[in-house]
Parts: C-alpha cells; sequence; structure tokens
C-alpha cells in the first residue's frame, strides 16, 4: 500500500492545518444543543420523536445556517414564505432533510449553490423556537406559538414529538423499532424544558445504538498492484483528541473511487474508545459533514495540540 497525502506526525499534521483556523468563518448560531440519554434516569412523560438523518439548520434574518456558521442558499421561492410572514427576531430551529436513506442526495443539494431543482425536494422540518423573547418557555408552550406562527405558511413540516413515552422501558424498544424502520434514532423532549442557547440541555436528549463522531480527512491509503484500480482502500484521519487513524467499513466502492478530499469533516460511528490505545474500536464511515467546515473543525480541537502561538479562540461545545 501507498499513502498520499499523510504528514509523519500528528503534531506536522495540525500545524500544517492550523494556519486555516484564522480564516474568516461566520460567527454560529446559538444552537440549543441535545445531550445523551443518562443511563438510569427517568424519561416517563417525555416527549419522544425521530431522530431526523438530515442537516440541521436555524432559519433567521433570511438566511439559513448551520450548526457550524455555514450558510445555505436555497433558491428564493423555498424561503420566500418565511421571508414574508416572520419578523427579524424570529429564529426557528429545524432540519433540511429529504426522508429516510436520502442524506447524501440532500447534503449534495445543499452543497452546491446552484442545484435550484433539487431543493424542489428538500423540506425544511422545524421542530422548535429558538428566538431570545421565547427561550424561557416550556416546550410545549413554544410550540403552540410555533404553530400559530406558521399557521399562514403553511409550506414547511412543523414536527412536534409524537407521544409521551409511559414508562422508560419503552425507549429500548421503541428506538430499535425506530432504527428497523430506517430511522437514525430517538429525541426525547422534556415538555416544560426551556430552550438553553449554545449549551447542552439537559431537556433535549437523543438515543442512538451507536456513538458517532467527527474526524477530519488528511490522507488516503491506496491500493498497490492488481487493487490499484479500486481506488482508496481506506481514510487517514484524524479526530478532535488528535488522534489518528484509518476508516475503511463502510466506504461503498464510489466513495472508493472519488474519496472525500483532504480537509473534508467526516462522520463516523463506533462501538467504544479503546483504553489501551484511545482510537475508536471499529470504525465505520456514516458520510461527509457538509455543515461543518475544516476551519470550524480546527477550532473545536483542543488548543494546546494547534501550532505554537495561535491566538484562536476555541469552541466548549461539540456536536
Amino acid at each position: 500500500m501507498s499513502i498520499s497525502p499523510l504528514p509523519s506526525s500528528s503534531s506536522s499534521v495540525l500545524t500544517t492545518l492550523a494556519p486555516v483556523v484564522c480564516s474568516r468563518v461566520l460567527p454560529r448560531p446559538a444552537f440549543t444543543l441535545c445531550s445523551k440519554a443518562i443511563k438510569g434516569q427517568s424519561y416517563e412523560g417525555w416527549l419522544c420523536a425521530e431522530k431526523l438523518d438530515g442537516v440541521r439548520a436555524m432559519w433567521g434574518r433570511g438566511r439559513f445556517q448551520s450548526r457550524y456558521g455555514l450558510t445555505f442558499r436555497p433558491p428564493p421561492w423555498f424561503t420566500a414564505a418565511l421571508d414574508r410572514h416572520l419578523g427579524p427576531d424570529i429564529f426557528l430551529d429545524g432540519e433540511l432533510w429529504m426522508g429516510r436513506h436520502t442524506f447524501s442526495e440532500a447534503a449534495g443539494i445543499l452543497r452546491r449553490q446552484r442545484c435550484q431543482q433539487g431543493w424542489a425536494k428538500v423540506q425544511y422540518h422545524i421542530y422548535d423556537l429558538a428566538s431570545q423573547e421565547t427561550a424561557h418557555l416550556p416546550y410545549e408552550e413554544r410550540f403552540e406559538l410555533l404553530k400559530h406562527l406558521l399557521q399562514p405558511i403553511g409550506v414547511h413540516s412543523v414536527g412536534k414529538s409524537s407521544a409521551n413515552l409511559a414508562t422508560d422501558s419503552d425507549i429500548a424498544g421503541i428506538c430499535e423499532e425506530m432504527v428497523r424502520a430506517g430511522g437514525e434514532g430517538l429525541i426525547l423532549r422534556d415538555p416544560q424544558g426551556k430552550y438553553l442557547s449554545d449549551k447542552r440541555n439537559p431537556g433535549i436528549v437523543k438515543v442512538k445504538l451507536h456513538d458517532d463522531s467527527e474526524a477530519l480527512v488528511i490522507g488516503h491509503l491506496t491500493y498497490q498492484g492488481r487493487g490499484s484500480d479500486r481506488g482508496i482502500s481506506s481514510l487517514v484521519v484524524v479526530d478532535r483528541d488528535r488522534t489518528i487513524f484509518k476508516l475503511g467499513s463502510g466506504l461503498t466502492d464510489e466513495i472508493r473511487r472519488d474519496p472525500p478530499p483532504v480537509g473534508t469533516v467526516i462522520q463516523y460511528k463506533y462501538s467504544e474508545i479503546s483504553a489501551l490505545t484511545g482510537r475508536p474500536r471499529f470504525p465505520v464511515y456514516l458520510r461527509e459533514r457538509v455543515d461543518m467546515s475544516k476551519e470550524r473543525f480546527l477550532e473545536e480541537m483542543r488548543r494546546p495540540d494547534l501550532s505554537e502561538g495561535s491566538t484562536c479562540g476555541e469552541d466548549e461545545e461539540r456536536g
């Protein structure tokens, strides 16, 4: 096998990439961040809904922004009703998606600025009000206000959690059923929960059957000899803790022939973190993170691990 390109050590990798951290990135919007379910904690009476496998986006002041400050530019007709009916102080929290098993197609549409026709397949699924004036209200009250605001629009989906959990034992069964049906997992919401901007929210909990995280592509391992026409054998990636590892499972033939370029942020799932090596065990490639730039990923890495004398800030919250 040959590798191209990959610096010889993690420090050289980060020294090479660190300067882009200081390039200008749009300020990220103040999303509330999901917490992970805590074993032994009761969630009886909470609201339960499918965790959508789309791209989270906030609408406000005439634009869609991702959690990491990237701006998506749909055609004017997609946002005309939002522009017409919502004032400058109204912010919506939702998901741009096309349905189950369509993430790659949706991500491609969002990535291509001129893909006007593709946006006809995209839906903005709105599930909360993110305005400062309503953040202190319980979720159920915020949602009633949201429905009132969006009633005249009628062109985007408003999705409330569908059912109350009768018992905590419901969670695992509902999640497994949802995943078998093609869903990603569950979102649990405290009906009395507030909208806590830019911080972990104990009133919004995600439940998934596996852990996942993000990493930055820093190289490609390629086949040699007979397999050289098959493309790459694996990606070489670095995670937020500066751990470098190979990622080959989950790569389709199409991805192997046309892999994510160096500098792309990708998402992967894994079973656990090895106590011996610090690397994720059994990592599997999931997708590119079109909502996250290389610059933002590097900002989220631990500041001492970047180049000496860096004056760039560091995000305290991770996705």
